[in-house]
């Protein structure tokens, strides 16, 4: 299932709760928007899966995964939270990694 059909997750007791709060404050680690280093919004749209998301999102084939508005980038948010919501544990790990993995190379730059 790609994130353009991707459906909407129901949280409907504590342990979901708290997984959706866990995958909540890993991805904030990072700062979601930005005017210095990385931000989520830029590892999301160089991840593998980012290009799903912004489809959703970019409607130019020319326009920069920044010039999302406050609305849109909320959304593209929530949408990632819910994507990884649904992935089993491995994948979930794998795709944190490559995430966090993105940050630490190009924070150093």
């Amino acid at each position: 299932m790609d994130s353009n059909t991707h459906k909407p997750c129901a949280i409907n007791n504590i342990k979901e709760i708290s997984r959706w709060c866990s995958i909540d404050a890993q991805l904030n680690e990072i700062p979601i928007q930005s005017d210095e280093g990385v931000t989520f919004e830029e590892i999301i749209y160089n991840m593998d899966i980012g290009k799903n998301f912004y489809s959703k999102y970019l409607k130019d084939k020319n326009q920069y995964y920044g010039s999302l508005d406050f609305q849109q980038s909320c959304a593209l948010y929530y949408d990632v939270v819910s994507y990884l919501y649904d992935l089993d544990y491995t994948s979930y790990k794998n795709f944190m990694k490559k995430y966090l993995d993105y940050y630490q190379k190009h924070q150093e730059l």
